[in-house]
């Protein structure tokens, strides 16, 4: 039974990738979108992790990390659908989330500044010290409300 957990999260970043892979498509400028199959298999796989966390008595929080494309490309997913897709998907399932995309835009004046030379899609330290401290005070905020 693990096992499927596990094949799960691996089928959730493996999808995870293939949205990436389609972003970088749509960041150069190809007219590709996730299809539906695509955002349903997601979802499947966000329902298993919420029923797996449950079973086990876990939390689970859903952690909204975007790619560089969002802040480096005017073209990429310029009218946030892959974003509000998968944010309602999250929202429907009432599985608690911190969007860091948000946190990015709205406390952060550069938000290029958080990626490794402004240009790779890994973390430079202040990148990675904004993300951590922004997922404790987000992980508190909501324990705060429940």
């Amino acid at each position: 039974k693990k096992n499927v957990a596990l094949y799960d999260f691996i089928k959730l970043g493996k999808l995870r990738a293939l949205f990436v892979n389609i972003s970088n498509k749509i960041s150069k400028s190809e007219d590709v979108k996730p299809s539906e199959k695509t955002y349903l298999g997601y979802n499947d796989i966000l329902i298993k992790l919420k029923k797996l966390a449950k079973n086990n008595n876990a939390e689970f929080y859903f952690i909204y990390l975007p790619y560089i494309s969002r802040f480096s490309d005017v073209s990429y997913d310029k009218n946030y659908e892959i974003y509000h897709k998968v944010m309602g998907m999250v929202k429907d399932l009432d599985i608690k989330y911190i969007d860091l995309l948000n946190k990015m835009q709205t406390e952060h004046n550069d938000p290029l500044s958080l990626f490794q030379l402004r240009k790779h899609q890994h973390l430079n330290e202040t990148g990675y010290k904004f993300v951590a401290e922004t997922i404790i005070t987000g992980i508190k905020q909501i324990e705060k409300k429940n």
